[in-house]
């Protein structure tokens, strides 16, 4: 459970490589930015914690990766009015490496960051608690008012509803727990771990 909160809080087996004409400066800025947040929201709960170790190593590293290049594409070509079949058509093949992908490397990485979550409880017995606090405390602090303007300023679009979404659904730490006590129970997480472990024969059967 711990493993997914902090999922929720920090997102090339196939043949294809979603990272190709992305600028790896643009790459770097944004691990740099993912590095910068978790600072700002483990540093005091979990100093030991370290991003690279967990998000850009061992079992982690490819699909973070290429996760971050896919998103760093999709901003781009989702930034537009009206999001058509054609675009999302365009952008099959990419979604099925990342299914791909995801079945034969998300469980292992989930167990290398359920690790570094488990150190952290043992280190500090308040760490989900501090997380979220500090959490609410970086978005409010930096991210609120971005995130609202861009909100309203692509009212419509397919970003700008999302965003909205999000502004209305989470306004503070309270929020986020009633989510979290919600839908990530004990026993939704076990439904989770048991459907990984069925489909882990099958995914990527059906998704190449």
């Amino acid at each position: 459970m711990r493993a997914i909160i902090f999922l929720a809080i920090v997102g090339v087996a196939f043949g294809i490589n979603l990272c190709k004409d992305v600028k790896k400066s643009d790459l770097s800025s944004a691990f740099a930015n993912a590095r910068a947040g978790s600072n700002l929201i483990l540093g005091a709960s979990c100093p030991s914690f370290d991003f690279d170790n967990v998000a850009l190593s061992g079992s982690c590293k490819a699909i973070v990766r290429q996760a971050t290049c896919y998103g760093l594409k999709a901003a781009e070509s989702y930034d537009v009015d009206t999001v058509n079949y054609g675009l999302l058509a365009e952008d099959v093949s990419n979604m099925e490496h990342l299914g791909n992908l995801a079945c034969d490397q998300a469980r292992n990485c989930f167990l290398q960051v359920k690790a570094a979550m488990e150190n952290c409880l043992v280190e500090n017995e308040n760490f989900v608690a501090d997380t979220i606090a500090a959490a609410e405390k970086v978005y409010k602090d930096d991210f609120a008012a971005r995130v609202a303007s861009f909100a309203n300023s692509n009212k419509g679009s397919l970003l700008g509803d999302i965003a909205t979404m999000a502004v209305d659904r989470f306004s503070s730490a309270a929020d986020i727990q009633d989510f979290i006590d919600q839908y990530l129970t004990e026993g939704a997480v076990a439904d989770a771990k048991a459907a990984a472990e069925e489909s882990s024969s099958t995914c990527p059967t059906i998704l190449r």
